[in-house]
Order: C-alpha cells, then sequence, then structure tokens
C-alpha cells in the first residue's frame, strides 16, 4: 500500500511539472502580466459603459494589499443592466480534469452551491440573473428581477447583514412594483444604507428609484459581473480549456475545491465565478483572457 501511495505522488509531482512546463513555455507574457491586463480592461470598460465612479483592482472583490475596488450602487445598476443583453448560462455543475496518470482519478465533478437565496423573495418576483458580494463586514447584492413584465436591474449595498441584504432586495423590487403602479409611498429601503434600481428597456436603461446611490463602497463579488461581462467580449470558444496555475490559486483566498494546474473550460470557470463565486475561477478568467488581450493588442 505504501508502495502504490508512493507512485501515486511521483506519478502527480510529474504531472504538475509537465502542466507547469507546458504553460510557460507556450506563455508570451508572465502570469501577472496577463492577469494585471485584464483588470485595466475592466477599468477602460468602465468608460465604456457609462460607470462614472468605479475603479477595480481585482477581477474578483476581495480585500488587496489593504485596498478594495470602489463603486457605488448606481454604476452596479447599470452594471448589471448591461448583464441583462449577455446569454449568462451558468450551469450548476461543473468537470474539472485532474494531472492525475491512473485514468479513474483523471476526472472529477464539482457541484456548484449558490450564494443566493432565492427563497427570501417568496418567489414573488421571479430572478433572471443574480450575483452575490460579501466579506470583511460588507454584504452586497445585484439581481435583475421580473417586475410587472418588466426586467429591472436592482443593487443593494452595505446591508446590515447576509439575510439583511436579501430582504432589502425584496423591499426594493415592492417599491419599484409600487412606482410601476403609481402607488410610490416614498419610504426608503430600510435594510440597506445604498439602494438603486433601473428598469431595463430595449432601447436603454432608466433609472427608477434611487438611495444613496452615489455614495462610495466596495462592491466585494459583485466585481465577478464585470469580470464575466470582459470575458464574453473576447471570448466566443467557451469549450476551450485552460490550466489554473499556482498564480490563480495564491490571488484567491481559502481552499475553494479549485487546485493548481486543474482543467477547465471557460465556460465551467464562468459557471464556478457566477453561481458559487469562486475567487480562484475568476483570477484563472482574467489571467487567460489578459493573454489574450496582450496577443490582440500586439497583432494591431
Amino acid at each position: 500500500m505504501q508502495i502504490l501511495k508512493s507512485k501515486f505522488i511521483v506519478n502527480l509531482a510529474k504531472c504538475n511539472l509537465l502542466r507547469k512546463i507546458h504553460h510557460y513555455i507556450l506563455s508570451t507574457y508572465s502570469d501577472e502580466e496577463c492577469w494585471e491586463t485584464f483588470v485595466q480592461k475592466m477599468n477602460d470598460k468602465n468608460k465604456e459603459i457609462g460607470l462614472a465612479n468605479t475603479n477595480w483592482i481585482n477581477p474578483s472583490g476581495l480585500c488587496e494589499n489593504g485596498q478594495y475596488s470602489i463603486t457605488t450602487a448606481r454604476d452596479m445598476a447599470i452594471l448589471v443592466s448591461h448583464c441583462a443583453r449577455r446569454k449568462f448560462i451558468p450551469a450548476k455543475q461543473i468537470s474539472i480534469r485532474r494531472p492525475y496518470l491512473f485514468s479513474r482519478q483523471r476526472n472529477r465533478s464539482k457541484v456548484l452551491v449558490p450564494t443566493t437565496k432565492i427563497d427570501v423573495l417568496g418567489g414573488k418576483y421571479p430572478i433572471v440573473l443574480s450575483k452575490t458580494g460579501s466579506g470583511d463586514g460588507f454584504f452586497t447584492l445585484a439581481m435583475i428581477c421580473r417586475v410587472k413584465n418588466h426586467n429591472v436591474a436592482g443593487v443593494i449595498m452595505d446591508a446590515t447583514s447576509d439575510e439583511g441584504r436579501f430582504e432589502a432586495m425584496l423591499q426594493l423590487m415592492s417599491k419599484v412594483d409600487s412606482i410601476l403602479c403609481s402607488k410610490d409611498d416614498f419610504t426608503e429601503v430600510s435594510e440597506a444604507d445604498k439602494a438603486c434600481a433601473y428598469l431595463i428597456n430595449e432601447d436603454g436603461f432608466s433609472c427608477i428609484y434611487e438611495q444613496n446611490a452615489d455614495v462610495l463602497s466596495p462592491p466585494m463579488s459583485i466585481t465577478k459581473l464585470m469580470t464575466v461581462l470582459v470575458v464574453n467580449e473576447y471570448y466566443e470558444k467557451f469549450d476551450s480549456k485552460c490550466y489554473v496555475t499556482p498564480f490563480d490559486v495564491n490571488k484567491s483566498v481559502g481552499s475553494e475545491g479549485i487546485y493548481s494546474w486543474d482543467s477547465l473550460t471557460i465556460r465551467d470557470l464562468e459557471s464556478a465565478t457566477l453561481v458559487e463565486s469562486l475567487n480562484v475561477a475568476a483570477n484563472t478568467l482574467a489571467r487567460v483572457v489578459g493573454e489574450k488581450i496582450l496577443n490582440v493588442n500586439k497583432n494591431h
């Protein structure tokens, strides 16, 4: 048994080494350079879609060197409105290819656990798209819901708690419902300091409700909506596979079930980013697409 275990460890080490050599031989740029290029593209995208008060420092929303990305509820409502024009179809389960030589252990599936508590809205307002953000005492939530046969982009920033952000979103959508019925009572959303809702029309977006909508605040993992938006701009072949590198893992926090030299498709990485909000998936997408951006710029 001990001999088999030793052989397994040796084989795993060989596979990791081979994938590492393969990755760095084919890469023209460093992982960090690719990642930073992607973050710059995220900030360039702000100007393109009208995010006037947003600055991204990474693709995940995590605190980095004591700093956070900064935005406003209004900017995030505009961002989630733009996401409505894209067809994001995240899967509930992803496939991961591990660097093992033994065939029975080469592949595994990971069931993604959604971060959205759909039941809190009680089915009253069907959810079209949702992204949560939390950490270091910040609780945020961005959603597109169906209200009176309209798509409405709603954002909650600085909620009182994990549950509080969903209660605040229910309040926000109820208020929008009331506004659309011309029965608004002008009361504020009580579970959040900052909130904003945009009505999504075929010809554009219009603000229907705002509450401290231009006050700066960390978006946390709502950041990942911009990450996926940029990925979709540069990638068409979502079944393309790529490796997760130690750089991607080190940029994340904690074990998320995806490890160095795992191989996943762009589509599965996108699903992991949106559904379970895995930071390592967001960092991998940023690095891979950042290299693609650098190559496009080089050819032009």
